[in-house]
């Protein structure tokens, strides 16, 4: 069983990187910097010279950093001054290692001129581009029994996504950027048209339907697939649910957040997050919209049914332990619903405006995220 878990989670790796890949190659990074009068350190081999510094050198010159950011022809490197250089690479042969171009890999850019902190682009001559594997791409380290924490991406997982990204088109990576809602009709053609990323499923995908029939379904959509698709759903518990309300796959609906740590503290929190997820993957359902991360102690708020219902700390106390057990079984979370929620109205049929100050924000919305992305990253 642990074994199955394993491969799952495998998987949810794999092609998060890739969808991780993709948005880092989509956004173009273009830094303005102050000047700054700084000549950094000398190499062993070189010196880098910076514009207002008089340190002159025949020699070619090399920066040293690690990969902030790369697309196909461009190149983003955070110094060991910690600033950000922006290179175009087009026509340069990029040397690289067995995990290729990989945020946070360490990067050395050898080059003739001299490197302009008020540039958006670095206009020197680049005469090579060497991109090593770091040791947190290549250390592979084997479970343990018990193991709460899960580990970085191994080399061979992050090996695996850059070599189905690096085969694709750009269509297939523009469709991969999208998880659509699966339409009533057509759905296996429009997966194969547009090279879907995956789909989210909603009450009517289930209602009536008995688990065979659903499975089915699924399987239809993977199959159709060149890379197999994110299969989400939104089953929070409580008042949102699409899957528990079809009676041929639980007896009752999952209860809420609050109702369970009402009746049970985190113990049943977890045994019901333990439920949801065999169930979710005994379908074919590897994505599941949750937990809400919102912070909201006022039942007079919209989101608060669907909330945790205490203050931030234990809210992010509720969103860890959610999101750690998801990933212990194989099954991938999406934390909503960023920045906060708090007390806006219902943003599905209006606009809403918030009047929260930023440290609101620093103090209390944000914290229940930052658990996961910061302080206790998960890697998917």
């Amino acid at each position: 069983m642990r074994r199955v878990k394993k491969e799952k989670r495998n998987k949810v790796l794999i092609f998060s990187v890739i969808i991780l890949l993709l948005v880092c190659a989509g956004i173009a990074i273009a830094s303005l910097h102050k000047v700054n009068n700084i000549l950094l350190e000398n190499s062993s081999e070189a010196t880098i010279e910076i514009i207002g510094n008089s340190s002159t050198t025949e020699h070619a010159q090399e920066l040293r950093g690690t990969v902030k950011d790369a697309t196909m022809n461009t190149l983003t490197v955070q110094g060991e001054d910690n600033r950000e250089y922006y290179f175009g690479t087009e026509g340069i042969n990029i040397s690289t290692g067995e995990t290729g171009i990989v945020i946070g890999n360490p990067v050395t850019v050898s080059y003739h001129g001299k490197l302009d902190l008020n540039a958006s682009v670095q206009e020197v001559e680049l005469l090579s581009i060497t991109v090593t594997d770091s040791s947190l791409n290549t250390e592979n380290p084997e479970p343990t029994t018990g193991e709460t924490e899960p580990s970085p991406p191994s080399a061979s997982v992050t090996q695996k996504a850059q070599e189905i990204l690096n085969a694709m088109t750009l269509e297939e990576k523009v469709g991969q950027m999208f998880i659509a809602r699966c339409p009533e009709i057509n759905s296996v053609q429009k997966v194969k048209e547009y090279n879907l990323g995956g789909y989210i499923l909603f009450s009517r995908d289930f209602s009536g339907k008995t688990r065979d029939e659903i499975i089915q379904n699924i399987q239809s959509y993977q199959s159709a697939a060149k890379i197999p698709m994110f299969i989400g759903v939104d089953e929070e518990g409580g008042t949102v649910n699409r899957v528990s309300t079809n009676p041929n796959l639980r007896a009752v609906p999952f209860w809420s957040p609050q109702e369970l740590y009402a009746e049970g503290g985190f113990d049943l929190i977890q045994s019901d997050t333990q439920e949801k997820c065999e169930l979710l993957n005994s379908l074919g359902i590897n994505l599941n919209f949750a937990p809400i991360c919102d912070v909201s102690q006022n039942p007079e708020d919209f989101i608060y049914d669907r909330s945790f219902g205490q203050n931030a700390e234990q809210t992010a106390a509720y969103v860890h332990l959610v999101v750690q057990t998801m990933f212990q079984e194989g099954m991938g979370s999406v934390l909503k619903h960023f920045p906060g929620y708090g007390n806006n109205v219902d943003t599905h049929t209006g606009i809403a405006y918030d009047n929260r100050t930023y440290e609101t924000f620093l103090n209390s919305d944000f914290l229940p995220f930052q658990q996961e992305l910061i302080l206790e990253p998960i890697w998917y």
